[in-house]
Formats: C-alpha cells, structure tokens, sequence
C-alpha cells in the first residue's frame, strides 16, 4: 500500500499516459532531501539521487517503464543508530497499463479515465529496495558512545560473567559427569 505523500512540487514524477503522444520519452530528475522528506515512510533520512526514465509507448493503453536510478542516501547505521550514507543503484523494468487492476509486481495499472501515472512512491521503492539489509558504518566510524555501551550489554559479556560464578562451575562438572 502506497503511504501517503505531502505536497513537494514534483510534478515531474507524475506522467500523462492518456495523452503521451510520442513514441518514447526520457525523464530525467534529482530528487533531493526535499523528496525523501515528503515520504510518510521514514527509512531514508535524506538523499540526492539522479533517476532516468525511459518510457516507452507499446500500444495506446500499454506502456513500458525503464528506470535507471542512483546516487547516495542517509539511513540509520543498524550498529550505532547514527545516520550512515548508502551509495545505491538499481534498475527496474514495469508495464504500465490503462485501465483494470492487478496483481502482478511488473504490472502497473492506472486509472483509464485519469491517465496520470504517479511514480513518486514507485522510485522510493526502488530506492529501499536497493539498500543493504544491515546498513551500517565502516570499522571504527561507528558513534563510539553507542558502541561502548552495546559493549556492556552484550551477549558475550554476560556469558563471560557467569562462566566465572563459581556455583555454575560445580554444576557444570556435575553435569558432565553424568
């Protein structure tokens, strides 16, 4: 389901299929902290990517979508919490079709009467998509603060302090006598 979009003035990312008279047609914009920002959806903090869409008229009602997208975005640092820039680069291939709906992933459907295709949430898909799983800082550029006290609530460390409780040594060697 697609979040809701506050007002940004990118007009350029909704597109006239119903009277797209040529051929094929090549888009370009740079979509900038001011686009990330008026995403409802909060993954990606800020960016500055570049997206080239090809769009290409098959028949009146059908048409096909080629977009090539990349550059840089902030998200959180799944380590530290802090923001981390992420290069990304993608490219996706949809249909686009007037009239009807649908369940297929390729296939966009858009409403006959209007003809507007809105592809504004489509790149911010692409875009998350994109990302790693686990984004994260390089070694040592991780905010040490956060890291430190990670450190103390570990796993790791909690094992290490109950491995030297004397209690569960004589218990451990019951055990594995046994």
């Amino acid at each position: 389901m697609q979040p809701e979009m506050r007002g940004n003035g990118l007009d350029t990312l909704k597109i006239d299929l119903k009277n797209f008279s040529q051929d094929n047609k090549t888009i370009q914009v740079t979509l900038g902290d001011e686009y990330f920002s008026s995403i409802e959806y909060k993954e990606i903090k800020a960016g500055n990517v570049s997206v080239m869409l090809e769009v290409n008229k098959v028949t009146d009602k059908s048409f096909d979508l080629n977009f090539h997208i990349e550059g840089e975005v902030e998200v959180e640092c799944c380590r530290c919490l802090d923001n981390v820039s992420v290069a990304v680069a993608t490219e996706r291939r949809l249909v686009a079709k007037m009239g009807g709906e649908t369940d297929d992933d390729t296939l966009v459907a858009v409403d006959e009467e209007d003809g507007i295709l809105d592809i504004s949430w489509l790149v911010y898909e692409f875009v998350a998509l994109s990302l790693p799983i686990n984004p994260t800082h390089k070694d040592g550029e991780c905010n040490t603060d956060m890291i430190r006290i990670l450190g103390e609530h570990s796993a790791e460390k909690k094992d290490e302090e109950e491995a030297t409780d004397p209690r569960w040594d004589k218990l451990k060697s019951l055990k594995s006598n046994n």
